[in-house]
């Protein structure tokens, strides 16, 4: 109002931004930056699928340990188990080697259930994988091939060996498997979903 008159006014028109300058400066808040809220377990999410890798690899571990344990093969000449015809894997090296393979699944999974999301976790989880099924395969080949070996060293009718592949190569093989499935299932940082 000037001199008793009502004048119409028009908004000022704002002012001319600068480029990245938000709206308004405010002073920096006073409220303490706290941690972000812990990511929770949502189906998909990669913490999620990071904990099922981790059980995955523990259970691949006890399946590879029992395996070692139990027999790998047995040879029986008609009928019966021949002196030091059978063996299990910790008789060899091969029983130790897949046993420390399960020891590095063991200590990845409990590293992925820290939260740990690094590439090196993907890593040794399918090393180990590899590792293990390798040694299972080739030991279920030469557990299979143990009866003609037999045959031509001692001269024995290949009608009376009988050569056959123990549950403890099939555990530690299917071990192995596990922890592949759970190397691929592995998410890392910034991998996305």
């Amino acid at each position: 109002m000037i001199d008793g008159v009502t004048v119409p006014t028009r908004p000022m028109p704002p002012a001319p931004r600068r480029r990245g300058a938000s709206r308004v400066d405010l002073p920096a808040s006073p409220v303490p930056n706290y941690p972000p809220p812990r990511p929770r377990l949502l189906p998909g999410s990669p913490l999620r699928r990071n904990v099922i890798a981790a059980g995955l690899a523990l259970a691949a571990a006890a399946l590879v340990v029992i395996g070692a344990a139990m027999t790998w093969y047995r040879i029986e000449l008609g009928g019966v188990t021949a002196p030091g015809g059978e063996a299990t894997g910790f008789e060899g090296n091969d029983g130790l080697t897949v046993a420390v393979a399960a020891g590095v699944g063991a200590l990845v999974a409990v590293a992925l259930l820290f939260g740990r999301r690094d590439l090196w976790c993907k890593v040794l989880l399918l090393v180990a994988g590899g590792v293990t099924v390798v040694i299972s395969a080739a030991g279920i080949v030469d557990a299979s091939a143990k009866a003609d070996k037999v045959s031509d060293e001692f001269g024995v009718p290949a009608g009376r060996i009988a050569a056959e592949v123990g549950p403890g190569l099939w555990l530690v093989l299917a071990g192995g498997a596990t922890d592949l499935a759970a190397g691929s299932v592995v998410r890392r940082l910034g991998a996305g979903t």
